[in-house]
């Protein structure tokens, strides 16, 4: 799979590629014509899911440097438990919305 391929796929932008690279993620010789590695397609996959789990560049480039199994599990956790709390706070706006839907539908009654 060619980079240009799976950053469109993946929504990467040249800059946080770019970005990723200064980090080390990937070795010098990534560009848009190139054939990509096996790594670099999991490294890549990987930013794309915790991009869209809520993770910044930062955290991302961390955790996919990171030799520290704890350290990843806490970066992990901590995306998780926003995701978690963005969940709760989705499910209290749905049952609010639903009861004044609820109220609506009886006061045509």
């Amino acid at each position: 799979m060619k980079l240009k391929d799976l950053r469109e796929q993946c929504a990467l932008s040249e800059t946080e590629l770019m970005f990723y690279k200064d980090k080390g993620l990937f070795d010098e010789t990534l560009c848009s014509d190139s054939e990509l590695t096996d790594d670099s397609i999991e490294i890549l996959s990987a930013v794309s899911l915790f991009r869209e789990a809520g993770l910044g560049k930062e955290q991302i480039a961390e955790f996919c440097i990171c030799n520290d199994v704890k350290r990843k599990i806490q970066i992990l956790r901590k995306a998780r438990d926003k995701l978690l709390n963005e969940m709760h706070c989705a499910g209290q706006l749905l049952d609010k919305v639903d009861f004044i839907l609820y109220n609506l539908q009886h006061k045509n009654k």
